[in-house]
């Protein structure tokens, strides 16, 4: 099995095993992160990840409709963590 380039990353906090198929790019793991965690936590929201140029960083928008999570390599990653961390501390999402 091909290892993971984020292994120690994936399995930090998150209360759910790391995803099944190893991720080789940050992208890729921010969308194997997000399908996990979000059936982990029955979260129905449809959240979306777009490539924007912002370096390391990521913005959400958030409406009541979807989730947005913007930025491109490692910050779609820690976009995604981001959210996450938040939806399981049960606090609300905003933009």
């Amino acid at each position: 099995m091909e290892q993971s380039v984020f292994p120690k990353y994936t399995k930090a906090w998150l209360p759910y095993a790391a995803p099944a198929a190893a991720p080789s790019t940050p992208e890729e793991a921010a969308q194997a992160e997000l399908d996990n965690g979000l059936a982990h936590y029955g979260f129905a929201r449809p959240v979306s990840l777009k490539t924007e140029s912002l370096g390391e960083g990521y913005r959400i928008e958030a409406t009541t409709e979807e989730i947005v999570i913007y930025g491109q390599g490692a910050g779609l990653l820690y976009g995604a963590f981001y959210l996450l961390r938040k939806i399981a501390l049960g606090q609300e999402i905003v933009s």
